[in-house]
């Protein structure tokens, strides 16, 4: 029976997503959160493809809400709900596939200082050159990317 307080759906995806990682996407519990990930610095991320999901959360201050789920090359997942950090890389991701570029993209994500919100920051990204924070697969995941790994 489906919860009627939660509801969570897939409204845009870049890249292709075979059933399992769509149901994958819509469960953001295992997903490192950029929120956290940048506090002390920014991140790069290694990007593969991402999806946009729209959440329904009865049980949730404000109810409707989106949520952005970045995959990296190496399969980790990555979850911002940061409007601007949505907008910017579908903007990004727009103007690259506009140009028939799909791979070796580097996403930096950061915080910015709010314009709006004295002491508050905001989470954005931008394309770079840099290197991706996450380069290697760590230990523990290693058997979760590589099957044959022991």
């Amino acid at each position: 029976m489906a919860n009627q307080n939660y509801e969570c759906k897939i409204i845009r995806s870049y890249g292709e997503f075979d059933v399992f990682e769509r149901v994958m996407c819509k469960d953001t519990s295992d997903a490192i959160p950029l929120d956290e990930a940048t506090q002390q610095q920014p991140v790069v991320i290694d990007y593969a493809k991402h999806v946009i999901l729209a959440i329904h959360n009865e049980k949730s201050d404000d109810k409707d809400y989106e949520k952005c789920v970045v995959i990296d090359t190496a399969g980790r997942k990555f979850v911002c709900g940061s409007a601007t950090f949505c907008r910017e890389l579908e903007n990004i991701m727009d103007e690259l596939s506009d140009n028939g570029i799909d791979s070796d993209i580097h996403i930096k994500v950061y915080r910015k200082p709010s314009k709006n919100y004295k002491g508050k920051e905001f989470i954005t990204c931008s394309l770079t050159r840099e290197n991706p924070t996450f380069m290697a697969v760590p230990d523990e995941c290693a058997m979760c990317v590589d099957p044959d790994a022991q």
